[in-house]
């Protein structure tokens, strides 16, 4: 494809240019340099519309568009078929989708091996089914800068209307309380 074209050239080099060490003769080198792009006029990137893209352009994403112009979802063609580019977020405002967020801090302070489970938060109100639930550490105590992530790890065990964290450690933390820091989203539908 040949949509897309870019000219490099030099501009504005003056004559007179001194020699200079070479790392500040390559940081100079982009005063000196330009680019031009010129697109096509029919150059796609995404399709959008009710119906799937013809096939000369079969490669585009597609924003599927309802019958009245409103976003029905993101596709993509893969073996042979369009597959949904968002497989887990529903997008439609029909479906009363909720995304809720928040942070806690986690104490371990079990044996080693001991299963810990820890109720994180209540949903209020609960979601319809079993939502799920997406974490990432952000800090704490439980592991350190020699541990790695064989020595300890972790489990969410959502339900509808509250989640749990489980977490098992190689270290025992009967005596020694560690902490995990978090940050967590819970996407389901509420009611």
């Amino acid at each position: 494809m040949n949509n897309v074209q870019f000219t490099m050239r030099a501009v504005n080099v003056p004559r007179d240019l001194p020699h200079l060490r070479r790392a500040q003769e390559l940081q100079q080198v982009l005063d000196h340099i330009r680019v031009d792009a010129e697109v096509a006029n029919d150059l796609a990137l995404v399709h959008m519309g009710e119906n799937a893209p013809p096939l000369d352009q079969q490669d585009l994403l597609w924003v599927k568009r309802t019958a009245e112009g409103l976003p029905a979802g993101l596709f993509l063609r893969a073996l042979g078929e369009w597959k949904r580019a968002t497989p887990f977020i529903v997008e439609s405002e029909t479906a009363n989708l909720k995304i809720i967020t928040g942070s806690g801090t986690f104490t371990h302070d079990v044996t080693a091996e001991t299963v810990n489970l820890v109720e994180i938060t209540t949903f209020d109100p609960e979601f319809e089914e079993i939502p799920m639930v997406f974490i990432t550490v952000t800090g704490g105590s439980l592991y350190t800068d020699k541990d790695t992530f064989s020595e300890w790890g972790y489990r969410v065990v959502p339900a509808k209307d509250k989640w749990e964290l489980e977490v098992r450690c190689t270290e025992d933390c009967s005596s020694v309380n560690r902490t995990l820091e978090i940050g967590w989203m819970a996407i389901g539908v509420i009611d």
